[in-house]
């Protein structure tokens, strides 16, 4: 006896492991959200342009090269020799050019603010990008949760149509109800097309972020947990730390430097330079070869100085000032969509808990046993054959708008963390 009973146990643990084999594995939203943004080449462009950008800004600090020369000066035209007259000179020397004001610091400042602005976007297409896989996710549950229960509710369509061809051949009822039976049964099947059709569009649309192997996963049966939600104040105060608007400030913060920048134009410029002349031959005393001619150095200072700013340093000031400006309105103008997409969706939340409720407790329940009663109505000859399609088509209705709204509650919340900067 102790014998089969392990016998027992060992074909049931062998059922229960190839049935976990034989199932594919499905896709949980975490993990769709995860493969989005490791394959997104959205953020792989922003990544190589963050480093650029932290490059450029180290390059931006430093001194242009110096610049090295080499001449001849005073070479007589008429024999070309270097130790005919005392002048001529082979010429070396360095010359290195001194930017105005602080230009150098406020270069590499600028920058850097770039660098912090494209991070901040980083953050913000990575956020957008985990908005979109979680909102496909949810569209791709819907449909084949909406499926299911179109695929449950068939059968009760079916026992209609049986229920309408028995009363008719008791002569209790007319051809017309089997007839209105099987046209709503045919409804049924159309709606299964349809559900698969749109199954197919949210699954293609899925691929473009996942593959075509992770999208065409199966899905759990179950809505998955996202974060909670903060209170109403905290998400105000949350929206205001939102990495599209520290993009903003960022950039805000760059071309105020770009504004100083240009006012350092003003100022004067340097180009300091040292040169050594190199001579060969010797004087002449006479017929007497004299010393040998002295080397010569040189010191060079060129300034550049704004004679003219009108036309140049007044139009680049102007110019980065207009951007500036520009810039602060962008800013605004991404927190006035920012909070009225906020307080959009705070209303939809309040709205679709409310809904939530009224489904769970009244309409579902109250729906079902509205079809029960009008069947056993239309069977004792006390209800007409339309009311029962109503009732049924009412209930399968109510199912369907349930589980949207348990749906959009999710995306709602997706919505709302999105908002409140979640990276």
């Amino acid at each position: 006896m102790k014998k089969t009973s392990i016998l027992v146990l060992l074909l049931l643990a062998t059922v229960k492991l190839y049935a976990a084999e034989s199932e594919p594995p499905s896709l949980a939203l975490a993990q769709a959200e995860e493969i989005a943004l490791a394959n997104a080449p959205e953020l792989s462009q922003l990544r190589h342009n963050i480093t650029a950008l932290q490059e450029a800004a180290i390059a931006a600090g430093q001194m242009t090269d110096p610049t090295f020369f080499l001449g001849l000066i005073n070479v007589p035209v008429d024999t070309f020799s270097l130790v005919q007259d005392e002048m001529t000179q082979i010429k070396f020397g360095v010359a290195q050019a001194f930017p105005k004001g602080k230009s150098l610091k406020l270069q590499s400042t600028q920058k850097n603010y770039e660098a912090q602005a494209e991070e901040m976007r980083f953050l913000d297409s990575g956020a957008t990008i985990v908005l979109t896989v979680r909102n496909l996710w949810l569209d791709i549950y819907y449909w084949t949760q909406t499926a299911k229960i179109v695929a449950k509710n068939k059968t009760s369509y079916e026992y209609l149509v049986q229920i309408t061809e028995s009363m008719l051949a008791a002569g209790k009822n007319k051809q017309y109800d089997v007839l209105q039976a099987q046209l709503e049964l045919s409804r049924v099947q159309n709606r299964q097309i349809e559900i698969q059709q749109e199954i197919a569009m949210a699954r293609a649309q899925l691929t473009r972020w996942l593959g075509e192997k992770y999208a065409s996963l199966p899905l759990p049966t179950e809505l998955p947990t996202l974060k909670p939600l903060s209170e109403a104040a905290e998400l105000q105060r949350l929206l205001q730390q939102h990495p599209l608007l520290k993009a903003n400030t960022s950039t805000i913060a760059a071309n105020q430097t770009e504004v100083a920048l240009a006012q350092e134009q003003y100022k004067p410029g340097f180009v300091f330079g040292i040169g050594y002349g190199l001579r060969n031959g010797h004087f002449s005393m006479g017929n007497i070869p004299g010393p040998r001619r002295y080397d010569l150095i040189s010191f060079d200072l060129g300034i550049d100085l704004p004679v003219f700013p009108r036309r140049r340093q007044d139009k680049e000031l102007a110019a980065t000032l207009a951007l500036l400006k520009a810039s602060e309105d962008a800013q605004s103008l991404n927190y006035r969509e920012l909070k009225s997409q906020l307080d959009q969706q705070q209303a939809i939340w309040r709205q679709l808990a409310a809904q939530e409720t009224l489904y769970q407790q009244q309409l579902v329940p109250e729906s079902r046993q509205y079809t029960k009663a009008s069947i056993t109505a239309y069977q004792n000859g006390q209800a007409e054959f339309l009311n029962v399609v109503q009732a049924y088509n009412e209930n399968l209705e109510t199912q369907i708008q349930y589980l949207k709204i348990k749906v959009d509650q999710k995306k709602t919340r997706a919505a709302l963390l999105y908002l409140e900067g979640e990276t």
